[in-house]
């Protein structure tokens, strides 16, 4: 808390006992949810993503492919902050970096993504071998039964 001015702290938090707590209207404005952002569909018209020290894990296809999305999802105005030791590596052109020292970037709109998502629906527990489709029909999966 000693980088939160005085006014912030008043404005956005609640004291609680030693710590300080983010006030509910703030986090009504989040969205928490579970997401794997190599496999899932991007959310869509972010104004902030913080991503800090996943990038680091993942070999350099996975880290375009992370960072490429991170482009996709952003509104025109948004900001990317990553982790320390983490960089958006060859899709610079995609972003301009703000601050150095916290790693924030904003999106750049004047260069096209070229995002590529794969759509595949989700396969329900107990079911095996295959997708229910509205109306009852089923998609046998390759090599499943049932």
């Amino acid at each position: 808390m000693m980088d939160v001015s005085p006014w912030r702290l008043q404005r956005f938090f609640t004291k609680v006992d030693d710590h300080y707590r983010i006030n509910k209207s703030v986090r009504d404005l989040c969205v928490f949810a579970p997401h794997n952002l190599l496999k899932d569909p991007p959310f869509s018209r972010l104004d902030l993503i913080s991503c800090r020290n996943l990038l680091i894990y993942l070999d350099s296809t996975l880290q375009r492919k992370a960072v490429v999305t991170f482009h996709y999802a952003l509104n025109p105005t948004g900001y990317l902050v990553l982790g320390k030791s983490e960089t958006v590596g060859n899709s610079a052109p995609l972003f301009s970096q703000l601050e150095k020292n916290y790693k924030v970037f904003s999106r750049k709109n004047d260069v096209d993504s070229r995002a590529t998502f794969t759509m595949t629906p989700r396969q329900l527990e107990g079911e095996q071998g295959g997708y229910q489709l509205p109306g009852g029909a089923r998609i046998q999966s390759p090599g499943g039964g049932g």
